[in-house]
Formats: C-alpha cells, sequence, structure tokens
C-alpha cells in the first residue's frame, strides 16, 4: 500500500521513480461522501510509494507528463496563499 507524502517545509525534496497518476478515494469535509482525486504516485529510493494528491503538484505532472518509470526529484519550493509551487525534475540516470 502506499503512503501520502506531504510537503511541509520550503526547500524539502524527495527523489524516486515515477509510477504515474493514479486516483484515490478522499472523504468530502462537508458531506462526508467519498469523491475520486487524482494523484501523484513515485517509489522511493527506500521502496516506499507514496503518493500526493495537492493540486498544483497534481497540475505540474499533468503539464509536464515524465514518463512512468523515469527518475524525478520533487521540490517544495515556495507556498503563495493555499497554493503550493513545486519544482519537478527528471533525473539522468
Amino acid at each position: 500500500s502506499s503512503k501520502y507524502f506531504e510537503f511541509t517545509q520550503k526547500g524539502q525534496s524527495t527523489r524516486g521513480i515515477f509510477l504515474g497518476m493514479t486516483w484515490i478515494q478522499c472523504k468530502d469535509p462537508n458531506t462526508g461522501e467519498l469523491k475520486p482525486l487524482e494523484s501523484v504516485s513515485w517509489l522511493s529510493q527506500d521502496g516506499t510509494m507514496f503518493i500526493n494528491s495537492g493540486a498544483a503538484l497534481v497540475s505540474c505532472f499533468r503539464q509536464f507528463q515524465p514518463p512512468k518509470g523515469c527518475p524525478v526529484e520533487i521540490t517544495f519550493e515556495d507556498k503563495k496563499g493555499n497554493c503550493k509551487i513545486y519544482n519537478v525534475k527528471v533525473l539522468v540516470q
């Protein structure tokens, strides 16, 4: 099973193998209804599978479209209001 990776500090980064986009079920805080939420999925260097469904990160991967199986580095660069800003790099093997 996968763990949710929450970026909490500016400059925080993680490296891993991009596994692709996936969907998770998330409970709506107002209605309690389960809703599908698109997420980024990657395998960390220690073999842990992580997901993150933050809108800004999902949008970044949608625009960037790295191929599945490629090594990536995700860095949390800043936060403006409620929006987190990320830098996603493909790492050369």
